[in-house]
């Protein structure tokens, strides 16, 4: 049985030592080998094909430079992406343009990462966007609401601060004035 696919196999022999045994192991001991040296075989010559290498070593240079085995990539590609090769800033697309106008941020599609996306928020100095403008009307009137409903009784009938008092009040000075 050649289970090595067409590799050129010797057979193993083993050493027992039997000396200082009972017959009986002697015995056993040799059974083993026997069956173990018919049995087993082992290469002679045992080829791999290894892939190639990663250190970036070729036939032609055997040098292995340290320092380039274990830098790490630069991810960090935020600058990368927002300038041309010659340095200077990209100027937004008619897309980006029009997500700046509706929320205030827009998005650029990642080098080292494909399929993720870098989104970048502008000031609401700047621009706040059409949708979060909106989003604040929304939230101011919601308030104004609340304080109508919540206050607006109190505002008309109250004894203090309120329309009723402000005619009493105006009735009072006119009398005063008069008499």
């Amino acid at each position: 049985n050649n289970y090595f696919g067409g590799e050129k196999t010797i057979s193993i022999h083993f050493n027992t030592p039997t000396s200082g045994v009972s017959t009986d192991i002697a015995d056993i001991q040799n059974y083993i080998r026997e069956k173990a040296e018919k049995k087993l075989e082992q290469c002679k010559t045992f080829e791999i094909s290894l892939p190639p290498s990663i250190t970036g070593i070729t036939s032609e240079s055997n040098k292995i430079e340290f320092k380039s085995l274990f830098q790490t990539p630069t991810l960090n590609e935020l600058e990368t992406i927002s300038t041309n090769p010659d340095g200077s800033s990209l100027k937004l697309n008619e897309e980006q343009l029009k997500a700046v106008r509706q929320t205030g941020e827009f998005e650029v599609n990642s080098i080292h990462f494909p399929g993720q996306r870098h989104r970048w928020r502008l000031s609401n100095l700047l621009q706040s966007g059409i949708q979060s403008a909106n989003e604040v009307l929304y939230e101011e009137l919601s308030g104004a609401l609340y304080m109508v409903i919540m206050y607006a009784r109190d505002r008309i009938i109250s004894n203090c601060f309120s329309f009723k008092a402000t005619l009493r009040s105006w009735k009072h000075g006119v009398v005063s004035l008069i008499g």
